[in-house]
């Protein structure tokens, strides 16, 4: 009898040490497999974070290679060029002002209140303008840049941001493409212009692009390639 309660205080003995077993065995599965788990989510979280830096990245150089001439500041024109845009939302809440009044008033922004904590949001390719972050911005959306906002809305009737040839002819401006003709050994009048069906960006007029003298709007090179291109090619020649 006493071998026989000792065999069966072994085998229950042994029974226990094998749930033991298994359950420490399932334990160290888990932790395991937690772990395993972390790391998968902790990748993740790296390459998010990584793709994030690499955007950020990108759109600082892109704004630096905006700054062509390297003096910390970049208008409309150089912004676009490398697929940015300002938006003037928040500022309209007190004043009329577009983004092309601005442009067309002269606006230029620092660099570094580009996305930066106390300047303008960049949110993708858009810029986020507001009032404070910049006390030159804030005096021309009350002054100049909505006298400019007005004029081009009386110009540009349709509002697909271009101004043709009879487009200026209502306001009764007009062309004078004689700097283009000087630097590109042409002889080119507005009207040869209007037959090419050259039509200006609305954001060029004004200070750092076409400027208005009286009736006229002063062609010059290097303000809008297109117009450019139309008297590398002399297009309208003959």
């Amino acid at each position: 009898m006493a071998e026989d309660e000792r065999t069966e205080e072994s085998t229950e003995v042994e029974a226990h040490g094998v749930k033991e077993v298994a359950g420490v065995g399932l334990a160290a599965a888990a932790l395991i497999g937690a772990g395993a788990a972390g790391v998968k989510y902790a990748t993740d979280d790296d390459k998010s974070r990584d793709q994030a830096a690499l955007v950020d990245q990108s759109s600082s150089e892109r704004l630096a290679m905006a700054d062509a001439d390297k003096d910390g500041y970049v208008n409309y024109g150089e912004l676009a060029h490398e697929g940015f845009k300002w938006t003037t939302d928040e500022l309209r809440s007190e004043v009329d002002v577009s983004p092309e009044g601005l442009a067309a008033a002269g606006y230029k922004m620092e660099l570094g209140l580009i996305g930066s904590e106390d300047g303008f949001p960049l949110k993708e390719d858009l810029i986020l303008l507001k009032w404070g972050p910049d006390p030159a911005l804030d005096e021309l959306a009350k002054g100049s840049a909505a006298e400019w906002t007005k004029k081009i809305r009386e110009l540009d009737q349709d509002a697909d941001g271009y101004a043709g040839y009879e487009e200026l002819g209502k306001v009764g401006w007009k062309w004078d493409p004689a700097a283009l003709n000087e630097a590109f050994h042409k002889d080119m009048t507005a009207e040869d212009l209007a037959k090419a069906a050259y039509k200006q960006p609305v954001e060029t007029l004004g200070e750092g692009g076409f400027a208005v003298e009286g009736d006229l709007v002063v062609l010059k090179q290097a303000v809008d390639k297109h117009l450019d291109a139309l008297f590398i090619k002399g297009e309208s020649e003959g």
